[in-house]
């Protein structure tokens, strides 16, 4: 396990780099030390990149992870994690369940729109696909549509 803590320039964020094998207490530990590092620093947010990292949690794992984030970092500005694609179903539902209590947690793809949002300038770019939450009351209203039209 290796992950390294670094205030930018400006202390507006800190930028940390996971990489190799990390179990789930390695990386409470390396979250702890982050917000301990955040500490009277004025940080607006925290920018971690996750692309070496070769671990992927469990969903036992995530759901932990994701109460750690609630109860640690929802008074962060914003949090910014940078996955590789075929790390972000997993990294997408952490984003999904910590967004939900209130987090300010997103998911990105890019170090560089990572970057740009978390100093708060990130518009988002128009996608073809509806957000998620409108997809699912979309089709939940198309499901209660077909469920009327049977007898």
């Amino acid at each position: 396990m290796s992950f390294t803590l670094t205030p930018n320039s400006n202390h507006q964020f800190v930028f940390v780099n996971c990489e190799g094998q990390m179990t789930s207490a390695e990386i409470t530990s390396a979250c702890q030390q982050t917000l301990a590092s955040l500490a009277g620093k004025g940080c607006k947010g925290v920018l971690a990149d996750v692309t070496a990292l070769q671990t992927i949690p469990e969903m036992e794992q995530l759901f932990d992870l994701a109460k750690f984030t609630w109860c640690h970092f929802r008074r962060i500005g914003r949090i910014a994690i940078v996955v590789r694609w075929d790390q972000s179903r997993v990294a997408k539902l952490l984003e999904l369940l910590v967004r939900t209590v209130g987090v300010n947690l997103t998911v990105f793809v890019s170090r560089d729109r990572a970057m740009t949002w978390i100093l708060g300038n990130f518009q988002k770019a128009p996608c073809a696909s509806p957000p998620l939450k409108q997809s699912i009351v979309a089709n939940f209203g198309d499901f209660r549509r077909i469920g009327k039209g049977r007898t």
